[in-house]
């Protein structure tokens, strides 16, 4: 016999189903000699009138890779195959409709637009015990499913004969009698789905019994033929409930690991006898039985198709798209290995729809990956390849960085034509290219020699799939997908993966490094390749990104999955770019490093042209800032020129024809909803310790000044949240770095500028840095008179609240009574102003016990705003509130919650029923009913707030924060504990998302979370939160 006479081929995956294969022969054949490209080890025979292959999968090594290389190889080594059977075990799905037993055989049948095999572990996995399935393979050869369809009928009218094939093989081989005859219907147990394995047995002895399902008795022991699709993945089906879900979902009767390796490029009819049920209950009692009777239906099947109908049928070899077939060609593309990849499922599906052979005529399918460098476009563009490589005869990967990376050095133009014939050849339709690294992309704004059109190396004809990354987000020939950062979790599984340390989902401080490097993958594998090659803690780390950036920069290795590049210089390839394109933009680059990385918006830049005016009080309106050294600066030393930066804050235009210029390359993105800018945390220490190496003393006082000049002391609607947005930029200006530079020019500081400053950072609770910021006002205002006089008495209201908050109430009551005093004196009794200052005097003394005194002082604030301001006005409103809050410390909560009551009134008719002062109240009134018992209106109230608050300020606002939380209180007084954990959870995730793992809020979410933890009874979950919360304490 010689290589060119074996039509059939046989692929097992097991010894024990090879065993079973071979017992069915006929007649054995004598060993041929190995092709020297072929690994394989095959045994050699006929059934019926066919010559049969038998191929099995290395010891060990199975799955859907393994089954599709050993069969690359015998098709290879053996041309005249034409047919192929995939035989062995597999999990069967009992059903209503099909009453599997273990023993029963099941066969591939294609069903609807199913081939007979579904791939379903491509795409999204597993998620709430819920497969999502993008694997589409093919269907049987048709000589195949006739033989199937005929014997289906046959056995309709009578019985199978792999009973009496079994027991020829037996006959031939005594010694696995035991093995190969029926177990007995007492081994055979099927438990509920939700019904797990409870030790470590190899048997279900220890399970419970009482789980059992009931089924009735088969009239014979006699293996059922069930015809239907097969499931087929890289894993083990091994739970009940994910295995019913997934057969409801698709229709799956079986399940095994080896058929979607073979299914598209080596179509078969896939065997499976049930050895198990696709759960956690396994066992090796049935398998070389089932391996037995799938062997004999294989040997029942090849008896039923004539040898003239194989010979007939096209070789493997003489595949008309085998000349197409060249498989994944990653040349010199990074490695990326699997298990350092992490999410991106939602990419994956987008790129799998978009990308998939199209069997349309004159369709191309192209999408482009755009991002930030180091947001992992590379990555995600290679694991697609490797996922989908068998959905496309061929996948090349160029790099793209250059043309003539492109083409190589030595390629001439006529070889590149011939690669793109080759591509359009009309049977050619199913290749990708992957054109990786195109950042420098022609376009009518980029026009150096550099940039170049990728279109060029485009095959002539319209077909295929093209996959382009690329920073700039201005190539628009393909489905855009802008690809954006990892979530925390994600974030954290990528820190977990590459520095090799296990238990950090709830370690806090792995959780704050990965909020601190915000789901960006080059600053996460780079943080985890450090930490997994020294012995530096997660806290440690952190700390040296935030303060030794140049000693890492110094000591960053390359990645081997990302190339060439560092964390500390992957940005400086597209600076390059933009600065040829637009200087200007380079230098708002640089500027905005000095405010923090969020919410940027231009009005806030404006501010340090001159062009607003100084809000920080009433009486101050029109009030012009000097800003001399602003204009020296933006005047650039060029004469009498407009400086170019001085020319892109001159209108909004062109600030915002700027920006693009830097969201071409993601290093800006831009918030709609807010009008405002957004960089990535890491771009903005970039920003920091590369484009400042040399900290610039006007920059810093120009965005000192933007900020304080942006504040306000008013109190109208809205006001307050402008203030808020100014916080992280306040916060930014307390930088190390930036504070050096404050030291050495505070006399350039305006005083009204360090007011503000202090008010932000008290509203922030910073107190110590507020007062430091007050104080430095004050020595500014020294010798002040007429309106700065006013300003520096304002100065020492405030001075007078922050003592207030630190508990200082003797130093606040004095720097109150200062500053009534000279109000007084310099505006009257009855301006805002002096009544603002009563106002605050009544809450120092309410805080102090001294609440005939607070309410005097409340009642003449209320008297003099309604007298200057109105009954309806936000101030009057406001003493109202406080009055209340001032009876509800008395205990006089009857008369605070009609006062509460009163204000609501007052806020709905002002304001409306949607303004945030209106769902404030709300809550407060909330807050009050909770204290009576009134906990049925309570809930009304927060639900209220809640919904008024997610609907104006989001979700993820710290005052819809703070409502979920009294939420969760209330729900957990009333005994309502799983809601109350619901509320409490979302509540931590929101105030970690926007506050930080280490607020004090934050913490308090995780004492409370600790705490329920212990009325539930789940001691472990509460110490993790016990201890979590006394970290951030610490």
């Amino acid at each position: 016999m010689h290589h060119e006479d074996y039509t059939v081929r046989w692929i097992c995956a097991l010894p024990t189903e090879t065993a079973a294969a071979i017992a069915m022969l006929d007649e054995h054949h004598e060993e041929l000699s190995r092709q020297a490209h072929d690994d394989n080890t095959y045994s050699f025979g006929r059934i019926g009138k066919h010559n049969v292959v038998i191929a099995c999968l290395p010891a060990g090594v199975t799955g859907i890779a393994s089954a599709a290389n050993v069969a690359s190889q015998l098709r290879i080594s053996f041309p005249s195959i034409r047919i192929g059977l995939l035989v062995g075990i597999g999990g069967g799905v009992p059903s209503e409709e099909h009453d599997i037993r273990l023993g029963d055989v099941v066969i591939s049948k294609p069903t609807g637009t199913f081939g007979g095999v579904i791939q379903y572990d491509f795409g999204k996995t597993v998620q709430e015990a819920k497969f999502i399935r993008t694997g589409q393979l093919n269907r049987p050869p048709d000589v195949l499913l006739n033989a199937v369809a005929k014997l289906e009928a046959t056995h309709l009218l009578h019985n199978h004969e792999l009973e009496k094939y079994l027991h020829e093989a037996i006959k031939k081989y005594p010694e696995r009698e035991n093995d190969w005859l029926y177990q007995g219907t007492q081994h055979d147990q099927l438990f509920r789905p939700g019904y797990d394995h409870k030790s470590s047995d190899t048997t279900c002895k220890s399970c419970d019994i009482r789980e059992l399902e009931s089924r009735n008795n088969r009239d014979q022991n006699l293996p059922v033929i069930h015809y239907g699709l097969i499931a087929s993945a890289n894993r083990v089906m091994r739970h009940g409930q994910t295995r019913d879900a997934l057969s409801k979902e698709l229709g799956v009767i079986c399940f095994e690991m080896e058929a979607a390796g073979l299914m598209d490029n080596f179509p078969c009819l896939v065997i499976r006898g049930i050895c198990d049920y696709a759960d956690s209950h396994k066992n090796k009692r049935w398998q070389s039985y089932a391996a037995a009777v799938a062997a004999a239906y294989g040997k029942q099947l090849l008896y039923t198709i004539p040898a003239e109908a194989v010979m007939q049928t096209t070789r493997a070899a003489e595949d008309q798209n085998s000349i197409y077939d060249l498989g994944l060609n990653l040349g010199d593309a990074p490695e990326i290995y699997e298990m350092n990849f992490v999410g991106r499922e939602d990419e994956l599906e987008v790129l799998h729809e978009t990308l998939l052979p199209d069997p349309s005529p004159a369709n191309r399918n192209v999408a482009i990956i755009s991002g930030l460098g180091g947001m992992g476009k590379t990555q995600l563009a290679i694991a697609f390849a490797k996922k989908t490589k068998k959905s496309f005869s061929t996948i090349f990967w160029l790099n793209a960085k250059s043309e003539e990376s492109v083409k190589g050095k030595e390629q001439e133009e006529e070889a590149v034509g011939r690669f793109k014939e080759w591509l359009s050849h009309p049977q050619n339709k199913r290749w990708m290219l992957i054109f990786d690294n195109y950042d420098d992309p022609k376009t009518p704004s980029r026009k150096s020699v550099e940039a170049y059109s990728i279109k060029k190396y485009f095959p002539y004809r319209c077909q295929g799939s093209i996959l382009v990354t690329s920073r700039s987000s201005k190539i628009h020939f393909g489905k855009p997908l802008m690809l954006k950062k990892l979530g925390l979790e994600q974030g954290l599984e990528v820190l977990t993966k590459r520095s090799d340390r296990l238990e950090t989902r709830d370690d806090p401080d792995a959780r704050g490094l990965a909020a601190r490097l915000d789901g960006l993958p080059l600053a996460l594998s780079t943080a985890g390749d450090y930490l997994r090659q020294t012995p530096v803690s997660f806290a440690k780390y952190r700390e040296l990104h935030e303060e030794s950036w140049e000693d890492l920069k110094e000591v960053a290795e390359e990645l081997p999955d990302y190339e060439g590049r560092t964390l500390y210089s992957t940005w400086n390839l597209s600076l390059l770019q933009i600065e040829e394109q637009s200087p200007e933009a380079v230098m708002v680059l640089r500027l905005l490093a000095y405010f923090g990385n969020n919410d940027i918006w231009f009005e806030l830049l404006q501010k340090g042209c001159g062009g607003g005016h100084n809000p920080l009080l009433r009486n101050n309106r029109g009030r012009k800032l000097n800003f001399a050294f602003t204009r020296r600066w933006l005047r650039n030393n060029v004469g009498n020129h407009r400086s170019p930066l001085l020319e892109v804050l001159s209108s909004e235009v062109k600030f915002n024809s700027t920006m693009r210029r830097l969201q071409d390359y993601s290093l800006v993105e831009s918030d709609r909803t807010t009008g405002s800018y957004t960089l990535h945390s890491c771009v903005h220490d970039w920003t920091l310790h590369y484009l400042n190496k040399n900290m610039s003393e006007e920059l810093f006082l120009f965005a000192l000044h933007c900020v304080g000049a942006s504040f306000s002391f008013e109190t109208e609607p809205f006001t307050w949240l402008q203030n808020n947005r100014l916080l992280q930029h306040a916060l930014r200006l307390r930088h190390p770095r930036m504070q050096e530079v404050l030291e050495e020019s505070q006399h350039r500081v305006s005083p009204a500028d360090f007011t503000s400053m202090g008010e932000l950072y008290r509203i922030d609770s910073k107190l110590a840095e507020a007062e430091e910021m007050y104080q430095r006002a004050l020595s500014g205002f020294k010798k002040a008179r007429g309106l700065d006089h006013t300003l520096k008495l304002c100065t020492i209201c405030n001075l007078g609240g922050l003592y207030e908050q630190q508990g200082k109430l003797a130093k606040a009551e004095h720097m109150y009574q200062r500053a009534l005093a000279g109000f007084e004196q310099v505006l009257g009794p009855d301006h805002t102003s002096t009544l603002i200052v009563v106002n605050n005097l009544g809450l120092l003394y309410t805080d102090q016990g001294k609440f005939a005194e607070g309410e005097d002082m409340y009642r003449r604030a209320l008297a003099g705003f309604k007298k200057v301001s109105g009954l309806d006005h936000t101030l009057t409103i406001g003493t109202l509130i406080n009055l209340g809050l001032c009876w509800k410390q008395q205990g006089k909560l009857a008369e605070a919650e009609n006062m509460c009551r009163r204000a609501l009134a007052g806020t709905e008719k002002v304001l409306g029923p949607d303004h945030t002062l209106t769902f404030s109240t709300v809550s407060n009134l909330g807050l009050l009913c909770a204290q009576q018992g009134k906990l049925a209106e309570a809930e009304d109230m927060y639900q209220r707030a809640l919904a008024g608050f997610e609907k104006v300020l989001g979700p993820d606002h710290t005052l819809t924060l703070k409502t979920v939380s009294a939420l969760g209180t209330l729900n957990k007084r009333q005994g309502r504990l799983a809601e109350a954990e619901d509320l409490y959870r979302r509540g931590l995730i929101g105030k970690e998302k926007t506050l930080g793992p280490d607020h004090t809020s934050t913490i308090r979410t995780v004492r409370n979370l600790g705490t329920l933890y212990e009325r539930q009874g789940k001691p472990a979950e509460a110490e993790v939160m016990h201890q979590r919360a006394q970290c951030g304490m610490e």
